[in-house]
Order: C-alpha cells, then sequence, then structure tokens
C-alpha cells in the first residue's frame, strides 16, 4: 500500500491518498480543500481513483469533494448517520452551500472496500460526529478522521459529539489495534496505537 499526505486548508486538515503500487487502484480519504492540487497530485501518482472516502460529515474534510469527484468521477462514500451534516452544512462553518455531488454510497460498519491488492476495512467510531468512520488496512494502518490524534482526540462539543461514545470507540475499535498501527488522523502528525495506549491522556 501506498499513502501520501497532503495537508490542505485553513484547517490544516490531512487529506490521504491510498492506492495499491501494483494496480495503482485506491482511495481519496477526505478531500478537504484545494482540489486542484489533489487532482495534480493523484494524476502525477498515475492514480486510478475507484471511491471518495469521508471520515465524517465536517466541512473541513469534504471541502473539495466535487472537484476531486468530477475530475476523477469516483463515487463519494460516508456513514448515513453524518449525511444531514453533508446536506446541510453546520451554522459553526458559516453561511456555505451543501456539495453538489451526491452520496454514492452508505458504509457500514465492517465493509469491506477492495482496490487491487489493497482492503480498507471500514470501522464506524462515532463521538466526534454520529457516522464518524476509521478506515483499518488489515496490516498496521488506520485512517481514523478525528477520532483519535497524537496524544489528544477529536472535540465532543460539536452538534452531535459525545465524550462517552468516542471514549468507547477508541477503546473497542482503535485501541483493539496492533501497538505497531499506524495512526494516521484528520489533522496533525502521525502516531501509533501503542503510543496512544500508553501516553494519551484523554483516554
Amino acid at each position: 500500500m501506498f499513502v501520501t499526505q497532503l495537508t490542505v486548508g485553513a484547517f490544516g486538515t490531512n487529506c490521504y491518498l491510498v492506492f495499491d503500487e501494483e494496480s495503482r487502484q485506491g482511495y481519496v480519504i477526505d478531500p478537504a480543500a484545494d482540489g486542484d492540487r489533489i487532482n495534480n497530485e493523484i494524476k502525477r501518482l498515475s492514480m486510478k481513483v475507484k471511491g471518495i472516502l469521508l471520515t465524517h460529515g465536517h466541512l473541513d474534510h469534504f471541502e473539495a469533494v466535487d472537484r476531486v469527484a468530477s475530475e476523477t468521477g469516483a463515487p463519494v462514500m460516508m456513514h448515513r448517520d453524518d449525511h444531514f451534516q453533508y446536506e446541510k452544512i453546520p451554522a459553526f462553518f458559516g453561511p456555505v452551500p451543501a456539495p453538489k455531488t451526491k452520496i454514492s454510497r452508505f458504509l457500514e460498519h465492517g465493509d469491506v472496500l477492495c482496490a487491487g491488492k489493497l482492503a480498507l476495512q471500514v470501522l464506524h467510531t462515532p463521538g466526534h460526529t454520529p457516522g464518524g468512520l476509521s478506515f483499518y488496512d488489515g496490516e498496521g494502518t488506520v485512517f481514523c478522521g478525528d477520532t483519535l490524534f497524537w496524544r489528544s482526540i477529536g472535540r465532543c462539543d460539536l452538534p452531535g459529539g459525545s465524550f462517552k461514545v468516542l471514549s468507547q470507540s477508541i477503546q473497542e475499535m482503535l485501541y483493539t489495534l496492533p501497538e505497531e498501527t499506524k495512526v494516521f488522523s484528520g489533522h496533525g502528525s502521525a502516531t501509533t496505537i501503542g503510543e496512544e495506549r500508553k501516553n494519551n491522556p484523554y483516554v
């Protein structure tokens, strides 16, 4: 599996291009902003985008979804419980129009997304938002959106957030992964499950 991280937008959100090196097939995770930069990187890597995956329904994780979907023709996927935030941008982001691109598929916990030899397991990890998702490759890497950060966790004070639910998601879904699992978050630097089990003060 090949992973490219692009940090884009005013919120410094991480967009990931994840693909199987042999077939070049893969997924865009959270096209947060700067669609031209994302599309140019996709072309540079000769990547064949099978889908656009949204970890959750906050605008700072899909602001460039229209541009990337239009350029690649790839379907957009997210969890049903966050669809309301995708169709109607929460007020705290200001008067911003909703994306024109419709959701093609609602993902559920346990789904497996395949692209060449790459297989991403869908984990439902609510708490930051009701429909928060993480994507685990089964071999040592998880993309967790705003669920877990280096020595921190996602905000729980926004509509639909819950510290209790988020803590449960982290403990039951993420902390059960092997210690060496690399954690790619929605913001900030990468960490590992082992690092967070030992040093994260919030869980």
